[in-house]
């Protein structure tokens, strides 16, 4: 099978690397995300998702349903992403399964293998109730901002239609252009993350690439333009 992930990117099942997309105690900071430890992280992005709770922890069950989640992406080798899945269903006892998905938020979209659980064997959770104050996020640093909270990892990565605005605080249009960004990767509270730009900035998630011509999504923020 190969993913489209974006217009000029394109991976499959021999691929080095797949993305996979996780939600519930998959991320970071959760009870499971240990299972995927060494993979690389790809940003964030919003998805409607089905939450659960199986044996104990909190389960993808189904993507396209439920409320709105922020789902993490993930590169993972391709030989270790049906290792992952039966680590998965050893741990917990029950069927782990994958679904290709297509997410997409902004100018951002993406194709990926979403791990969900076994409806059968878990309870629905009201969604409400999950709603993370704490998120990891991949951030375009603009040059002269403050930083939002201190990164996991900074990347350089391409982006393409944009350039630092004059006063370096943020993000303005620049069509046709292309440049290299200082990405933070970090794990922030979703009220910091909210309050860290001035009321005329808005975080679109826009589409930037490593070296190797892998996709990430990517928290810009871009300045509005004046009516």
């Amino acid at each position: 099978m190969q993913y489209k992930i974006h217009d000029n990117i394109k991976l499959d099942l021999i691929s080095s690397h797949i993305p996979i997309c996780l939600a519930g105690d998959l991320c970071y900071g959760g009870k499971l995300h240990h299972v995927i430890v060494g993979t690389v992280y790809a940003g964030s992005i919003p998805a409607r998702v089905v939450i659960g709770k199986c044996e104990g922890y909190l389960l993808p069950l189904k993507y396209g349903e439920g409320s709105y989640q922020l789902v993490e992406i993930y590169y993972v080798e391709s030989w270790r992403f049906r290792e992952v899945v039966k680590q998965l269903s050893q741990v917990l006892g029950i069927a782990i399964k994958s679904q290709t998905v297509r997410l997409k938020k902004d100018k951002c979209v993406v194709y990926c293998e979403a791990l969900v659980a076994d409806n059968e064997a878990c309870d629905v959770v009201v969604q409400e109730n999950i709603q993370r104050k704490w998120v990891r996020v991949l951030l375009a640093m603009p040059p002269h901002a403050v930083v939002v909270a201190p990164p996991l990892a900074v990347y350089p990565l391409t982006i393409d239609n944009i350039e630092p605005c004059p006063d370096g605080q943020a993000y303005c249009e620049a069509p046709g252009s292309s440049i290299v960004v200082g990405v933070h990767d970090i794990y922030v509270n979703v009220n910091r993350l909210r309050e860290a730009f001035p009321n005329n900035v808005e975080l679109n998630i826009l589409p930037a690439k490593d070296p190797f011509n892998k996709l990430y999504c990517v928290y810009t923020p871009l300045k509005r333009e004046r009516l």
